[in-house]
């Protein structure tokens, strides 16, 4: 494991924080539980070295217990997110097969479930949730073959008044998943996903990420936002006028004036030069 996949799965473990964020947090945490040892100690001891040689002592056995508890709670994230992140690449990987291969993938689940002998298959290869018309298409079809079962295989889930209709068709219908098409894939060859896969994911989601955060530099500025900031200033400026927090609130209104006029200067479009084009 390379050390940007560790750090997507610490950050993720960690509820999105950063390194130095959670690097100030245990560092804090360990002061707070110090200076209480110390101040424990002390007031029942009464003499400064005993007291410091027994907070030092039990600090380290309370990092050694911590960084042990916190290593187990990790390994166990770990195996739930790729797992996760097992599910989400069989399912683009479903997704992006041709049709006859997924079909393939469809009959091993139908036949895994015993669903292929008298009825009729129907594979949806989509990822939007399966609507009313897909339901009716796939009756229709059994109906005109004269089909006694209806199969549906589909990643996608049905929606609300989908999964109401397919209980009220007057046909026996068995509607095969998501996770009945995943333990299909992984049990053929060439359509199961590996650790590389995986790795390969979270690459392209750390870029993605990367991406978007060299985009929020210029989010301030968008065409629209010129509008807004000067309506803003102009609040705060009669706010001034209402409050006793004078000077605040017109710094705050300049402030927004100033970024009116930059978001207004940076989407002006150019005018072309007259005398330029005359020349």
């Amino acid at each position: 494991m390379d050390k940007s996949i560790k750090e997507y799965y610490r950050r993720g473990y960690q509820g999105g924080r950063g390194k130095f964020a959670r690097v100030l947090d245990v560092v804090l945490l360990h002061a707070v539980f110090m200076a209480a040892c110390y101040i424990w100690f002390y007031y029942h001891m009464g003499r400064l070295w005993p007291a410091l040689l027994l907070t030092g002592l039990t600090s380290l056995l309370l990092f050694l217990a911590a960084h042990l508890w916190r290593s187990i709670r990790f390994e166990r994230f770990v195996a739930r997110e790729r797992a996760r992140l097992a599910d989400i690449v069989q399912k683009e990987r479903l997704l992006l097969l041709n049709e006859k291969s997924f079909q393939e993938i469809c009959r091993h689940a139908a036949l895994s479930l015993n669903e292929t002998d008298t009825g009729r298959l129907f594979c949806v290869r989509r990822a939007a949730k399966l609507n009313e018309d897909d339901v009716l298409t796939a009756f229709y079809a059994a109906q005109k073959e004269k089909a006694a079962a209806l199969v549906i295989c589909s990643v996608a889930a049905p929606d609300e008044r989908a999964g109401a209709l397919l209980k009220r068709l007057p046909a026996r219908v068995t509607l095969i998943g998501k996770e009945a098409l995943l333990r299909a894939a992984r049990g053929i060859d060439g359509y199961a996903v590996n650790d590389a896969d995986i790795e390969a994911y979270i690459h392209s989601e750390i870029a993605a990420k990367k991406e978007r955060r060299e985009k929020l530099p210029a989010q301030p500025f968008v065409p629209g936002n010129a509008k807004k900031y000067l309506l803003c200033g102009l609040f705060l400026t009669a706010a001034s006028f209402l409050s006793g927090y004078t000077l605040y609130f017109r710094l705050l209104a300049g402030v927004c004036l100033l970024l009116s006029a930059a978001t207004f200067a940076l989407n002006r479009p150019f005018a072309p030069n007259p005398a330029k084009e005359t020349e």
